[in-house]
């Protein structure tokens, strides 16, 4: 089930900021890390919905539009003529 993985992490997060104020940071950084990731790659498969796992979480959704947004980005950069010349530069619309 898509994002199931990435919502028991924020629960072992969550129940971890009980414990570990510290060590529930660091796992936050990787829900974070994992919702970014879930929305890169629906964004490569053309899955532009989020999951249903994610739909009571406003945290979660965000994240997960960030990642299609950046996925998204990178796929326009790249066919973008000005982000591909000789400068080494994004263009003026992506820079």
């Amino acid at each position: 089930m898509r994002g199931l993985d990435t919502r028991v992490l924020l629960a072992k997060a969550r129940i971890m900021s009980l414990i570990d104020k510290d060590k529930a940071d660091e796992m936050m950084m990787d829900v974070w890390m994992e919702a970014f990731g879930d929305g890169s790659t629906d964004a490569f498969n053309g899955i532009y919905t989020p999951p249903m796992q994610f739909s009571d979480e406003p945290k979660l959704l965000q994240w997960w539009r960030d990642g299609q947004e950046f996925y998204l980005l990178n796929v326009e950069m790249n066919d973008c003529s000005g982000c591909n010349s000789h400068r080494g530069e994004p263009c003026h619309i992506h820079g």
